[in-house]
Formats: C-alpha cells, structure tokens, sequence
C-alpha cells in the first residue's frame, strides 16, 4: 500500500517537472517570437518615414 503511494507521488512529481520544463520551452519561444515581431515592427516604421 504505501510503495504504491510513493511511486504514484514520485510519478506525478516527474510529471509535473516534465510539464513545467515544457511550459519554460513554450515561453522561450512566445519571447523569441514576440523579439522578432518588433523587429519586424521597426523595420517597417523604418520604412515608412
């Protein structure tokens, strides 16, 4: 009974690490994208004036 609970508290736990690592990723792309919009911004107010 209690290995059991343990290995389900230890499972969850790695899961949440995998999802929090995966959530890190996510952000890491959402800047480089949001980086690269306003560059992409500038550029055209560049072109405009």
């Amino acid at each position: 009974e209690n290995h059991y609970q343990v290995a389900i508290y230890i499972y969850s736990d790695q899961k949440s690490k995998i999802e929090y690592i995966r959530l890190k990723e996510i952000f890491k792309e959402i800047r480089k994208f949001q980086e690269y919009l306003k560059l992409s911004i500038e550029k055209l107010g560049e072109g405009v004036y």
